[in-house]
């Protein structure tokens, strides 16, 4: 059994073990459209022991993939600081960058109050699922949309993650949010980037046509976004085994 460092943020203190064979096989039959679900499915197989938040949906986007980040660099054969194309995984990790923010502040808006909270793992999955779900409505759009309907709270009106319609609430303010004039939702786009900016810890977080992805640290702006798709956590063996030799990547 491989050693696995403790990882520690400023939310979760987090010991971790390596993934059942079982469970690799599991996540590498998981469908590559459900990265969100995956890492999800990652981070429980793996968790030994968690003080702090425990539920890894209620975590941000961004804890997760650090989640996923140091279990990969805990795991595999090359240095921790492992590969990502040509990259690295040091030029994307903010790690002196911890969780400070619950909640930001944007201002007024069409004689609405606007305040955003940090993207978590329970909207991202739900954001993930609702793909296709308005017709005419995909890939970026599709996201910046969802984001904007998880993150985005008119007059304190904000959807409630732990509700069992939550998929259905967001879905419904997806909708509304498709039908307001042009200049409305191009300026809501410029608040829900301003959160993000707000927001920044551990990773700074970039929208893309396959969800959420990794900007690169300051200075380092000529490299590619980046992403850590659980699978990549799963030795090649284990794709094998599930007939999913094809997935490859971070």
């Amino acid at each position: 059994m491989l050693f696995i460092p403790v990882l520690r943020t400023a939310r979760f203190t987090l010991a971790l073990k390596e993934i059942a064979m079982l469970n690799a096989i599991k996540l590498a039959n998981m469908p590559e459209s459900q990265a969100e679900q995956q890492t999800t499915f990652l981070i429980n197989a793996i968790t030994e022991n968690v003080e702090g938040l425990e539920n890894p949906l209620h975590w941000t986007v961004q804890e997760r993939m650090l989640c996923v980040g140091h279990y990969i660099a805990a795991t595999q054969d090359e240095s921790p600081d492992f590969a990502i194309g040509e990259a690295r995984f040091s030029n994307y990790l903010q790690a002196e960058k911890q969780y400070k923010h619950d909640i930001c502040d944007l201002g007024e808006y069409e004689e609405d109050h606007w305040t955003a909270v940090p993207l978590l793992g329970v909207m991202a999955e739900t954001i993930e699922r609702l793909e296709g779900a308005i017709e005419g409505i995909e890939s970026r759009t599709h996201w910046y949309l969802g984001c904007m309907a998880c993150q985005l709270i008119p007059n304190g009106a904000a959807l409630d993650y732990e509700s069992h319609n939550y998929e259905a609430q967001v879905l419904e303010r997806m909708v509304v949010l498709s039908q307001i004039p042009e200049t409305n939702f191009l300026h809501l786009m410029g608040l829900l980037t301003k959160a993000h900016q707000y927001f920044n810890h551990i990773f700074d977080i970039a929208i893309t046509d396959v969800g959420i992805a990794v900007l690169p640290r300051e200075g380092e702006a000529d490299l590619p976004y980046a992403r850590f798709p659980a699978h990549t956590a799963i030795t090649t063996i284990s794709q094998q085994l599930s007939g999913k030799s094809h997935l490859s990547g971070s």
